[in-house]
């Protein structure tokens, strides 16, 4: 499965929108996946809550579709299931 053109942003909260199921090797999660997008994204509270302590430095920016940029805290890599295929995958970390 190919998901370098997809943003996958899995939450801490549901915010009340279309959601997929995906399982990490200890938590399962409601994501939105977004095929417009080039990154995907996850809270600096949820790779807390996953016990990930190895957060990559990372320079990418993000903008946003309003033209603001960010910095994120940093990269990690998930083992992510959706359905029966199983892939490793980067997640930029985002500030809360």
């Amino acid at each position: 499965m190919d998901t370098s053109t997809y943003l996958l942003c899995v939450a801490h909260k549901n915010y009340g929108v279309p959601s997929i199921k995906v399982d990490t090797d200890t938590k399962q999660f409601k994501a939105l996946l977004d095929t417009c997008c080039s990154h995907s994204l996850i809270t600096y509270q949820l790779v807390k809550q996953l016990g990930i302590l190895n957060i990559q430095k990372s320079s990418t920016k993000i903008t946003f579709g309003n033209k603001n940029s960010v910095q994120p805290i940093g990269s990690v890599k998930l083992n992510i299931k959706f359905g029966e295929n199983i892939i490793s995958h980067k997640f930029i970390v985002m500030e809360d």
